[in-house]
């Protein structure tokens, strides 16, 4: 597999991130979070994707150049979390999704800083999701039909289809149990609750072309299928072991006619592009090395470049400047978009232990005493 440098586009990628990362610390507010939502679950994902977009370039509370940016980030997750472990009220989608991301975010940072704040807040927050498992293995909105939907029922929540799975949200949910696996978490039936997503996530896959729908109920999938639903399936299974499945072979065949066009993106494009980015990093080879310079050389140019430190560095979907009355699923925040592009540029940092159960990381007391205040 070709290094990031061997690409033309490989010292373009890495500028255009540092440029990101000097946006996200001229922009971020004084409360640690970023945009200019005040919708409670829109702060917790972009402060959450926020974070994970340093913590993939290596940076931490003690790095020298971001390591307050950071420690803001993460006072912002832990202040903003219940004693139920909710990061932001999981009674309807947007929440959902949100609280997918912080766990990802603290498990990510835990696994780096071994900090024990973080593992508290980790473990917490990644009980929810254990909880808030269909039995047959989906997620739903509002963890609706599950043990956590049971013990915090709502109006909101019993809005929800109780049988609903989601596919989306299962990659999610898989990339933030990954992450807290790795990174220690005790919680009981952690490894259960993951087999059981693969599981699903196998169910929701069309024999007919390859693709993955992307819901349905718990017994049966549904829904359209497309680049962005089938890239997030199979990227969950590669990072849960099942890379060489055959329902992962046919998504990947199903992605090969997948492009990075800005002009003509789908639906939720930013974070199509940054799982399909993901997998096929992961799978290699040829689809890799042209996926590699097509989306790298779209996401350099798009990035916007000017003399104002609060515009520069960022990006905006595509989603939200098409033609009149297409349904923009990216108007939430640049913050959210310029997280997803940083992180899909950084894709080949990406901590290679994540697939592997093998890797041994420090004891929380080798870590370095940091109190977040």
């Amino acid at each position: 597999m070709p290094a990031p440098g061997d690409c033309k586009w490989g010292d373009s990628a890495e500028a255009a991130v540092l440029r990101a990362l000097k946006w996200f610390q001229f922009n971020q507010s004084q409360d640690g979070a970023w945009g200019n939502s005040e919708i409670p679950a829109d702060r917790v994902a972009c402060a959450s994707l926020g974070l994970l977009a340093f913590l993939a370039h290596g940076e931490t509370v003690t790095s020298e150049q971001y390591g307050e940016t950071v420690m803001r980030a993460l006072k912002f997750l832990l202040d903003s979390q219940n004693d139920n472990g909710e990061f932001v009220s999981t009674e309807d989608a947007a929440g959902t999704y949100a609280q997918t991301m912080a766990v990802y975010a603290v498990g990510e940072a835990f696994g780096m800083m071994r900090i024990p704040a973080l593992r508290s807040s980790m473990e917490k927050g990644l009980q929810v999701l254990i909880d808030g498992q269909h039995d047959r293995g989906g997620f739903t909105y509002g963890f609706s039909g599950s043990r956590f939907g049971d013990a915090h029922d709502s109006e909101e929540r019993r809005k929800q289809l109780p049988d609903r799975r989601d596919t989306a949200l299962s990659a999610w949910c898989c990339q933030a149990m990954k992450a807290a696996r790795v990174a220690g978490a005790s919680n009981p039936g952690l490894a259960e609750a993951m087999e059981k997503a693969a599981a699903d996530l196998r169910r929701a896959s069309c024999p007919d072309d390859g693709g993955f729908f992307a819901d349905g109920t718990i017994d049966k999938p549904d829904g359209k299928r497309d680049f962005t639903t089938t890239a997030m399936a199979v990227f969950a299974l590669q990072l849960l072991g099942h890379g060489r499945d055959n329902e992962v072979r046919q998504g990947l065949q199903f992605l090969q006619a997948a492009r990075c066009d800005w002009d003509h993106p789908g639906r939720w494009p930013m974070q199509g592009w940054y799982f399909i980015t993901k997998a096929r990093f992961f799978a290699g080879g040829t689809a890799w090395t042209k996926w590699n310079h097509e989306f790298a050389s779209q996401f350099v140019q798009r990035q916007t470049r000017n003399e104002n430190p609060a515009e520069n560095g960022a990006w905006v979907s595509p989603g939200t400047s098409l033609f009149e009355g297409y349904e923009s699923c990216e108007d939430s925040a640049r913050a959210y978009a310029t997280a997803l592009a940083a992180l899909t540029l950084q894709t080949h940092f990406i901590r290679s232990f994540l697939l592997h159960e093998d890797y041994t990381l420090p004891e929380d007391d080798e870590a370095v005493e940091i109190l977040i205040l």
